[in-house]
């Protein structure tokens, strides 16, 4: 009746979500600690989703520029979180946290494609996929 097929060959599952989620956890109880959970809550989704910009470029983790891509684009981040205004209102913490994430994102993924592209042998690079 049904179509389905399984798949032959197993793979892996993936698990990176879990693990930077777990690995950024420390980061909101920090930030709870502090009596600023907001705060807490948006430097992690800005981390985790510039992790996961790092984990869809990973085939570059060998190379040096890779890395220091990415740390001068979270390092230009870190000043954001001590001289933006976080306003005391009743939105939900979630409508600032959506543009940081993807400004995040960006920041990061533009980063490390720019260092690719300055840092490549070739003229194109062939293997973006973002």
């Amino acid at each position: 009746m049904l179509d389905c097929e399984a798949p032959e060959d197993k793979t892996r599952a993936d698990w990176s979500g879990a693990i930077i989620a777990a690995l950024l956890s420390p980061v909101f109880f920090i930030f709870f600690y502090l009596g600023k959970p907001e705060i807490g809550f948006n430097v992690g989704i800005g981390l985790g989703v510039a992790a996961i910009a790092i984990r869809f470029r990973w085939q570059l983790r060998r190379h040096v520029w890779f890395w220091g891509a990415a740390l001068i684009a979270l390092g230009v981040q870190v000043p954001l979180v001590f001289v933006v205004h976080w306003p005391h209102t009743k939105v939900p913490t979630l409508v600032y946290a959506m543009p940081i994430g993807l400004c995040s994102y960006a920041l990061v993924a533009g980063a490390i494609r720019i260092a690719a592209w300055i840092f490549s042998k070739d003229d194109s690079p062939s293997d973006e996929q973002t």
